[in-house]
């Protein structure tokens, strides 16, 4: 899982839309739709432009007689890379640990997503999911709970975090 996860690059079909798609879109027998489209995510090796990636993406279409392919990006990302001994690593490890609670750093994410760019465009670093109350990369997986329990934090403890690792981040 580890090595799937972090580290080939990939191609994948997140989508397809096409033929009957609602009112006003044809169900005739036999009939092809006169449009589809695909909704896709690139992840590429770390060290690989995005830009040319786009732009071997559609000369490959091209060379294929593709070339009435549209291609519209939603999002492109360079990916980054925060060392662990950073100061904000560091705030958020002294903050967490603090109060007695389990953390776990993984060394990148799997994709290239958008605050990366704090890195790889202003050399800043970046820490991402961290804080109490946080939970998943994903829509099925995160959280907030708004009265804490035991094992989780509510919304007042969670932004506190926030703001005590900002602080213990300003004293570094």
């Amino acid at each position: 899982f580890i090595e799937a996860f972090y580290g080939p690059d990939s191609f994948n079909i997140q989508g397809i839309r096409s033929g009957f798609l609602g009112p006003h879109t044809s169900t005739q027998p036999f009939r092809l739709p006169h449009e589809g489209a695909a909704t896709v995510d690139v992840r590429m090796p770390r060290g690989y432009d995005p830009a040319i990636v786009l732009d071997q993406i559609r000369a490959h279409l091209d060379e294929q007689g593709f070339d009435d392919v549209g291609i519209d990006v939603a999002g492109m990302h360079e990916w980054s890379k925060t060392e662990r001994d950073a100061d904000i690593v560091v705030a958020v490890e002294d903050v967490i640990t603090a109060r007695d609670v389990s953390i776990t750093f993984a060394p990148y994410t799997g994709a290239g997503v958008p605050w990366a760019a704090f890195k790889s465009r202003y050399d800043l670093p970046v820490v991402h999911g961290a804080g109490l109350g946080y939970q998943g990369t994903d829509g099925t997986q995160e959280f907030i709970a708004i009265e804490g329990t035991d094992t989780v934090a509510g919304l007042a403890e969670a932004e506190l975090s926030f703001l005590e690792v900002i602080s213990a981040f300003a004293d570094s």
